[in-house]
């Protein structure tokens, strides 16, 4: 019966048209696919209160350590999001049962190399020790929820979207409590990888720095705050300038003048400019370490001029920094200015990665407006270039987020522009739309008539496509 039901719910094309079918199932079919669904579509949909009982109707049943993993996990993740005390002789069962899971799937690996199943579930893919962590941290339990998060961050070879930001800001804190500066700084240097456009980490880690008398490491970390805030928010870049300064100054009344007192007044100022890759080989024959070092050196070399220097750092940059889309524009304009020829599709992968990292930035549009140029698009037609990701983001945001049609006005119009090569993989992806299908048909039949014909063109044949016609 499990593989018809899964046959039927890839025919079924709205989450309302699932979950009916499933609960009627559900009578007479109880099994963990079917509860498992039905509550990550009522999950999916914001509705909590109804995934919970089902959850707890399949645990109730006999199934393997595995599953039940899998339902825990759910289960967990609705307390949490709930904000709901569950019994410690409750979370006790469920911690366990994911020894033992996690014991079993250990043991398969061992038997079976190359076990895809045992090895996911072993490194925890459903998160569950993460939120015991954040179950105890919130409940103000420290000390376990130290215990499961260290458990958890232990093994950082994970997927990058498994990593939840917040989770790992409370195990920083943790550290901080612990009087660890070392493990905090490790642990919020992860952060700042992934995430670096969250400027308070950065702040957070200068101020580490600072409290471990390292005030050359916080002036660092400032002047990269200070760089990036330049173009993404007012508030954080007069902040960080003006920390940078009061520390520096601290640093000349203590008589601790040197290399990086001259290179803050070179930064600030503007003047002397040709003395920072000097001051930086100073600073890294003293022993300082920082990753900031090969930004200001790409920057440095890109005002100057030297794009093959320039691109040499950036490209260092994006190798041990590779989250930020800022690093990655500036690359692309140094190849562009030195042969855009022979670099064409390292710019176009630089592009489409700045667009992916920053959406909807100023850097973003300015990315566009260069590969707008390169593709040979007129005019503003840059700005109504959509990059695969976008287009994905766009179309899952009307499929299972619920966004109105109208957010589609800009996959549409991104369907008018003539020499975009994303067009035939677009016209692609818009004919596999499932999820609320009669209404998104509706939509394209209405608007048909508002488009140019290249427009009329791609959306005819994406209704065509869904064996539709678009009169």
């Amino acid at each position: 019966m499990g593989q018809d039901v899964r046959a039927e719910l890839k025919n079924l094309q709205t989450a309302g048209a699932k979950i009916e079918y499933l609960e009627k199932v559900r009578e007479k079919d109880n099994s963990h696919f079917v509860l498992f669904n039905l509550a990550s579509i009522y999950l999916d949909l914001g509705r909590p209160d109804d995934a919970g009982p089902v959850l707890l109707e399949d645990l109730g049943n006999k199934q393997d350590l595995y599953d039940m993993y899998e339902s825990y996990a759910l289960l967990m993740g609705i307390y949490i999001d709930l904000k709901r005390k569950i019994p410690e002789k409750e979370i006790n069962r469920y911690i366990r049962l994911f020894q033992k899971m996690k014991n079993i799937s250990d043991r398969e690996m061992k038997g079976r190399p190359g076990n895809d199943r045992a090895q996911n579930y072993s490194k925890d893919c459903f998160q569950f020790e993460r939120m015991l962590g954040d179950y105890y941290y919130f409940n103000d339990n420290m000390e376990k929820a130290y215990i499961f998060y260290e458990s958890y961050y232990d093994d950082l070879d994970r997927p990058v979207d498994t990593f939840v930001p917040g989770s790992m800001r409370n195990y920083v804190h943790l550290f901080v409590k612990r009087n660890e500066p070392g493990s905090a700084l490790s642990m919020l240097g992860y952060i700042i990888n992934l995430k670096p456009y969250m400027l308070d980490d950065i702040f957070f880690m200068s101020e580490l720095y600072y409290r471990m008398n390292d005030p050359t490491s916080s002036i660092l970390v400032l002047m990269f705050a200070h760089t990036l805030s330049e173009d993404h928010s007012e508030v954080f870049h007069e902040k960080s300038g003006a920390l940078i300064r009061q520390i520096a100054s601290a640093m000349k009344e203590q008589g601790r003048s040197g290399k990086i007192t001259d290179l803050v007044d070179v930064y600030l100022k503007g003047e002397g400019i040709q003395r920072v890759p000097f001051l930086i080989d100073g600073l890294r024959k003293e022993g300082v370490r920082n990753f900031f070092f090969f930004y200001l050196e790409g920057i440095y070399f890109f005002t100057a001029g030297d794009y093959l220097s320039a691109l040499g750092k950036f490209t260092e940059f994006n190798e041990i920094y590779p989250y930020l889309a800022d690093s990655r524009y500036y690359a692309l304009i140094c190849m562009n200015n030195l042969d855009a020829v022979k670099y064409s599709e390292e710019i176009v992968g630089l592009a489409e990665k700045a667009i992916e990292l920053k959406p909807g930035s100023g850097i973003s549009n300015m990315t566009k407006r260069y590969l707008g140029a390169m593709l040979g698009l007129d005019n503003d037609d840059h700005l109504k270039l959509l990059t695969a990701y976008e287009s994905r983001v766009i179309l899952n945001n009307f499929m299972y987020d619920l966004a109105p049609a109208a957010s589609l006005d800009r996959l549409l119009a991104s369907l008018t522009t003539g020499k975009n090569p994303y067009q035939v993989a677009l016209v692609q992806l818009m004919s596999g739309v499932n999820e609320r299908r009669s209404e998104y048909v509706h939509y394209l039949k209405n608007v048909y008539d508002l488009f140019n014909d290249n427009g009329k063109d791609n959306i005819g044949q994406i209704l065509i496509n869904m064996g539709e016609s678009p009169d």
